[in-house]
This record gives C-alpha cells, sequence and structure tokens, in this order.
C-alpha cells in the first residue's frame, strides 16, 4: 500500500478546549455579579419583612430615597428598571428611618433590624427596653439618632448605648432624662446635637453637657432645675450654635454665657410655664452689648425657598423682653446701631 493510502491522522479539537475553557470563564464572569444581585435580593427581603412588621405594629418605617425633594415630590426607587422590575423596587434602597409606637412589640421589633444595616433613625416610644434590644441597638454601625420618647433603660444600658459608633444625636424624655442619664453622654464618642423633654435635669446634669466638645445644638424643655449656673457649662462647648430652653429658670445673666460662644448664631430662651420674668434689656449686637435696631423686614417663605436663601454672615443680635431671650444673625446693613 502506498503512503497516499495511509488515513490521515484526525484533526485535533482545539476549538473544544477553547470553548470549554472560555464557558468556565463566563460562568465565572457572570457568578460575580449575579452572586451581588443574590445579596441585594436577600437583603432588600429582609428589610421589607422589617417594614411589614413595623407597620403592621403600628410604627412607621422608610427608605433612604423617601425623602422630599425641593419640589415635595419624593423621587422613584434607586436602581435599573429592569433589576427593580425583576426582583421589587427595593432591591437598591435601605431602611434608614424606624419609629416604633407600641410598647409591647418594641423588644420584638428591634431584633429584627439588625437585618437593616443602614438604619440611621430610630425612635422608641413609652417602652421597657431588654438587655437584647439594647445590644442590638448598640450594634447598628449606621445608627446616627436615637430617640427615646418615655422609654425606661437601666443606667447599665445607657453605658452600652454610648458604644454605638455613628450616634450623632440622642433625645431624652421622661425617664432618662435625668442627671444619672445625663451624666454618661460624655461617654459618647461624638456627640453634636442633644435634646431633653419632660426632664429632672439639674445644674449637676448641665455640668456634662459641658464636657460634649463636639455638641452643636441643645434643646432643653420642662427643665424648671436648671438656673444659669448649670448653663454656664456650655461656654465649654466652642461648636455649640444652637440652643433652645423652654420651662427654664435661665434668664438674662445667661448673656456672659452666650458671648463666650463664637459659633452661636440661633438661641431661644424662655421660662414656658414658670413664674419668671427677665428685665427687658432690648435689641443689642451679642458681643458688644450696644443696642441696635433690626431694620430686615420678616417675610414668610416657603421651605422650599429657604434652601436658596443666602446665609447671613453680619453680627449676632440678642433681643432679651420681659418673656424671652432670642439671639440671630443678620447682615450688616439689616442692622442700625442707636445712640447709647
Amino acid at each position: 500500500m502506498t503512503e497516499d493510502n495511509h488515513p490521515s491522522p484526525k484533526p485535533k479539537r482545539r476549538w473544544l478546549r477553547f470553548g470549554l475553557r472560555g464557558l468556565m470563564v463566563l460562568v465565572l464572569l457572570l457568578s460575580l455579579p449575579m452572586g451581588w444581585i443574590a445579596r441585594d435580593v436577600y437583603r432588600s427581603q429582609r428589610e421589607d419583612e422589617v417594614v411589614a412588621a413595623v407597620e403592621k405594629a403600628g410604627g412607621f418605617a422608610s427608605y433612604d430615597y423617601q425623602q422630599l425633594n425641593l419640589w415635595n415630590e419624593v423621587p422613584h426607587p434607586p436602581g435599573p428598571w429592569i433589576l427593580r422590575k425583576l426582583f421589587g423596587d427595593h432591591i437598591h434602597a435601605y431602611v434608614d428611618y424606624v419609629t416604633l409606637m407600641e410598647p409591647d412589640e418594641v423588644n420584638t421589633l428591634i431584633p429584627m433590624l439588625a437585618n437593616c444595616h443602614r438604619l440611621e433613625y430610630l425612635e422608641l416610644h413609652e417602652a421597657v427596653l431588654s438587655d437584647q434590644s439594647v445590644e442590638t441597638i448598640a450594634q447598628m454601625p449606621k445608627l446616627r439618632e436615637l430617640a427615646l420618647i418615655g422609654t425606661s433603660i437601666t443606667v447599665d444600658q445607657m453605658r452600652q448605648l454610648s458604644q454605638a459608633p455613628a450616634m450623632k444625636s440622642i433625645t431624652l424624655e421622661g425617664p432618662t432624662a435625668s442627671d444619672d442619664y445625663v451624666e454618661l453622654l460624655p461617654l459618647f464618642s461624638s456627640l453634636e446635637d442633644v435634646a431633653l423633654s419632660q426632664t429632672t435635669v439639674t445644674d449637676r446634669g448641665m455640668q456634662s453637657l459641658g464636657q460634649l466638645s463636639d455638641l452643636k445644638s441643645v434643646s432643653i424643655e420642662q427643665a424648671p432645675a436648671v438656673t444659669n449656673d448649670g448653663f454656664a457649662a456650655l461656654a465649654n462647648c466652642p461648636q455649640l450654635s444652637d440652643i433652645w430652653a423652654d420651662g427654664t429658670k435661665v434668664d438674662e445673666g445667661c448673656i456672659d454665657t452666650l458671648k463666650k460662644l463664637p459659633e452661636l448664631d440661633d438661641v431661644y430662651i424662655s421660662p414656658g410655664d414658670l413664674e419668671v420674668e427677665f428685665y427687658a434689656w432690648g435689641t443689642m449686637r451679642l458681643d458688644t452689648l450696644k443696642p441696635v435696631k433690626v431694620t430686615a423686614v420678616f417675610t414668610p417663605i416657603c421651605g422650599t425657598c429657604a434652601v436658596f436663601q443666602s446665609e447671613k454672615t453680619g453680627p449676632r443680635i440678642v433681643d432679651v423682653d420681659t418673656y424671652s431671650i432670642s439671639v440671630n444673625r443678620y447682615d450688616e446693613d439689616e442692622v442700625e446701631d442707636l445712640p447709647q
């Protein structure tokens, strides 16, 4: 048999080897985004369950995109429409706001909030918190604002709450608005906003507020035991810009404290229902106490328009009448000095 009659060797199936290798690469590339999508689907389903449970218990929960814009419109849910169509509107949305109103359900619902990794605001009403609930709150990585409205916790639980890593604002009303709890506020690493209401706090507790170096805003309501002596501790808060004090015994003697706060530009102080009257000093520059006349005309504006208002950069003006003390900042051309 001649060489021409030998069968030719079978061709190697290089295309098959390449196809299998390419298929493996394709599967790997597809598995990564599908894994991310699966993770988001699972997370969004858990958060939807939390929202349903909160609303069933008479509370309120909202997602991060559900904030009114300048035109008072709620934006559409984020993310590609095809993913929202397939997996639900909230696949790329996160629960960031929860209010719990029913005391009997609070300790059942709070552990569920561990699924809401971007929760920023939590408000609790008239509850008695369990140790598990307090531990869950203290471990929330993004929680910035906590409001305890008539809610009871122990002093040790308050210490544990101070471990919340992102806490910037706390509201204490009723049982926790006392000296024993306010004295623990310096344990929070970076509090900027403190609100106390229906409180038994005294000048002793006010000394602790003076230890909050990052404090920017403080509100004190119905605190008849607070006087100028306790209020003076706020002079140690160099970033303090907003003060609201209603129903305290702080009077016009607090002006010296107000003068020491370089960032202060929004103050309202009133005795509320207490039988306290101020000496009506009139309207003055806060820094020099020289009398002035404010020539600016107040024009009510809607919230949307207020966003576009330019920030005042002129002097801080304090007005002291019989029942209130206020401080506001004006532009220089809105203030006219008066002869002394």
